[in-house]
């Protein structure tokens, strides 16, 4: 089923969805695999040919196209394909390769990306998330009066973390473009950019 027409009622691609979106028409297209039938027309020459009882009509009617005659592809014959079109950090579902490409490269998927929910080398950080400067504070002995908004570290041990943190999440965006998380020619992530920067 259309995940948009289960949870808004309304499917926003008409026409071009692969999913069913009603109840009726999930069944219709699984008779229809499960009966090799490849359009509405076969299935109302096998009703007339059921009511008619002619043996005629019949054969017709379930009579299988020829080599050349061209397959119809039912939107069951896609829906294995598009397991992959889920996005496991933001918990959504793309219906094809045009919107998988628009939600990757969505400002909040590439938040999801550079956060690290979930991930166990988060429980080991104690300081802030890395500023933009990777140096100590030259503020520092005279009191940087910044704070935790300071692009610069305040501590070897936090300038420390800065950087297996900055190595973290390289490795961790290398993983997400090999992944397909990530378009593979993406270079621009906006306010983590200072991260990809030597």
């Amino acid at each position: 089923m259309c995940v948009q027409v289960l949870k808004k009622k309304k499917c926003s691609y008409p026409g071009n969805c692969t999913f069913a979106h009603s109840q009726e028409e999930r069944e219709m297209w699984t008779y229809m695999k499960n009966n090799d039938l490849h359009d509405m027309d076969q299935i109302y020459n096998m009703w007339l040919a059921q009511n008619a009882h002619s043996r005629q009509s019949d054969e017709a009617a379930l009579t299988k196209g020829t080599a050349e005659e061209k397959k119809t592809a039912m939107p069951t014959d896609y829906a294995e394909s598009l397991i992959n079109f889920y996005c496991h950090l933001c918990g959504r579902h793309s219906n094809g390769d045009r919107q998988w490409e628009q939600h990757i490269s969505s400002e909040r998927h590439k938040d999801r990306v550079f956060s690290c929910e979930g991930e166990d080398e988060a429980l080991m950080w104690i300081y802030r998330f890395p500023g933009t400067c990777f140096k100590l504070c030259p503020k520092l002995d005279d009191g940087c009066s910044d704070g935790v908004s300071c692009d610069y570290a305040h501590s070897p041990e936090e300038l420390q973390e800065w950087r297996e943190r900055r190595d973290f999440l390289r490795k961790k965006l290398a993983r997400a473009k090999k992944d397909m998380f990530i378009m593979p020619d993406e270079v621009d992530f906006g306010k983590y950019n200072f991260l990809l920067q030597d």
